[in-house]
């Protein structure tokens, strides 16, 4: 399925990707989405406090394997992106001929959707890998009828559900691009759809009953966001979706210097092409979960970020391709490949301004001291109890990063929120103590560690900066609070 050559670009991709952010955020640590994947994913559990369990699972797997270095967090993240190009490349074999099948190869990976935006891996990078492999699965469903093929569809369908509740808006465009597919009469008679949508139910169940047993937390957390008033919604919106489009420049200018000057005639003839009968099902495919989204959000009063329509563009290029029936020679593949070389080069060279930039600009994770909390803190409990910390917590960004850059890898609290860290009783603070990290002027941390205190527990203020090339950040002063272990 994977043809050799496919899978050595893959595999450069991979390469290239990780060393380039491992030079471009050399200044910083990692974002605080990583570290609370990689805190939940040591854990196992059905569902958490906020989001369902599937990018957590992911990484919690990857570091049963690769030790907690951020070099290894950043080959999962490109990784991750890259298993997603793999999900393009066999559905653009189910939908082009050679060579147009590698023309959408080249466009995707050209969109920095699967490069440079995915190197922070959460909840939305990891529809990078669920969603191509969802609509790959659809497409052979639809286009074989068997009931295989629907189990398939269903299952990898419920991993993408379990990777983040928005998938249900891709299973949406799904559905209708079905209804308006030519062979929708023969699939919808078949038994390729209800095998489908037995097998995602079945898939998704444990997750559901998780939910129901924990208070519908992920859900409660969805509707506890902040719901702009419609005016300030709208302005959000159209900020994001620009920024979004704007990200897709490079493919656009790859494609233009493919056609030439006959790009303004390319375009008006594909939309005189998207709604015939034969085409209007791909149509709606690709633009349906960016459209959703969009309307899914406002509808809810929430922020659009470009975040949210990270995982929405990985079809268009095959779209593009498919209807607008352009031919590929091996001329134009030639450009394609030389643009590839070009943008991979590129991410290489731009790495080290990255890096200088984010420190001079004061970017959280580049000047925030994470790492260098939890390893002093680390050192002061060893000092005062002389034994490891099992259980941490803190604030925000640093009780988060307490479990990845300790040497003892504790446990995470998670305090702020009721049932936070099922995988923590009090009879485990009791035991094993709670090492708090709170920012001086941090009212709620600071209360829950007066909460747990004890009298024989221990009291640090600590100041500590971030270095990076001979500058440094701001101080920042915290107060560590030490509950001590039986």
């Amino acid at each position: 399925m994977i043809r050799p050559q496919v899978a050595a670009l893959l595999c450069l991709h991979i390469a290239v990707w990780t060393l380039a952010a491992c030079i471009g955020a050399s200044s910083a640590n990692l974002h605080h989405d990583m570290t609370e994947a990689y805190d939940w994913g040591r854990e196992f559990q059905l569902g958490y406090a906020k989001h369902p369990p599937v990018f957590a699972w992911v990484a919690g797997a990857w570091f049963l394997v690769f030790p907690r270095a951020d070099w290894a967090f950043y080959l999962l993240s490109a990784t991750s992106a890259a298993g997603g190009v793999a999900g393009v490349w066999c559905l653009a074999g189910r939908l082009l001929p050679q060579p147009q099948h590698t023309a959408a190869l080249l466009l995707v990976i050209l969109a920095p959707f699967f490069s440079v935006l995915a190197i922070t891996f959460n909840g939305n990078a990891i529809l990078l890998l669920t969603w191509p492999w969802t609509v790959y699965a659809f497409v052979r469903s639809l286009q074989t009828g068997k009931a295989t093929d629907g189990v398939l569809f269903g299952l990898i369908a419920a991993v993408a559900l379990c990777s983040k509740y928005s998938s249900i808006l891709l299973l949406a465009s799904c559905f209708v691009a079905a209804v308006l597919h030519p062979r929708a009469r023969s699939y919808f008679s078949g038994p390729a759809p209800y095998a489908a949508i037995a097998a995602c139910l079945a898939g998704v169940a444990p997750h559901v009953l998780w939910s129901f047993q924990h208070g519908l937390t992920t859900v409660a957390y969805v509707l506890d966001k902040e719901h702009l008033p419609l005016a300030r919604a709208l302005t959000v919106a159209g900020t994001s979706i620009l920024a979004a489009l704007a990200q897709n420049a490079l493919p656009v200018a790859a494609l233009w210097a493919v056609i030439g000057t006959a790009f303004a005639s390319f375009i008006t003839g594909l939309a005189g092409q998207l709604l015939t009968p034969r085409n209007r099902w791909l149509t709606v495919l690709a633009a349906g979960p960016f459209v959703l989204t969009v309307l899914a959000a406002l509808a809810g009063s929430l922020t659009v970020s470009t975040n949210f329509l990270l995982p929405t563009f990985f079809i268009m290029p095959i779209a593009l391709l498919a209807i607008s029936g352009l031919s590929m020679t091996q001329e134009r593949l030639s450009v394609l490949w030389r643009f590839v070389a070009g943008w991979l080069l590129a991410g290489l060279a731009l790495a080290p301004v990255a890096a200088v930039a984010a420190f001079l600009t004061h970017a959280d994770a580049a000047v925030e001291p994470r790492r260098e909390i939890a390893i002093e803190a680390t050192r002061l409990w060893h000092e005062a109890f002389g034994t490891p910390v099992r259980i941490a917590a803190g604030t925000d960004a640093y009780g988060l990063a307490a479990p990845f850059y300790s040497p003892d890898a504790p446990h995470l609290l998670i305090y702020d929120m009721p049932g936070g860290s099922p995988w923590i009783s009090p009879e485990d603070i009791a035991r094993d103590g709670v090492l708090m990290i709170c920012v001086a002027g941090d009212p709620l941390c600071l209360a829950k560690a007066a909460a747990l205190a004890t009298t024989v527990g221990q009291h640090r203020t600590v100041r500590l900066q971030r270095r990076f090339l001979g500058w440094q950040s701001t101080e920042v002063t915290f107060e560590l609070v030490m509950i001590p272990p039986r």
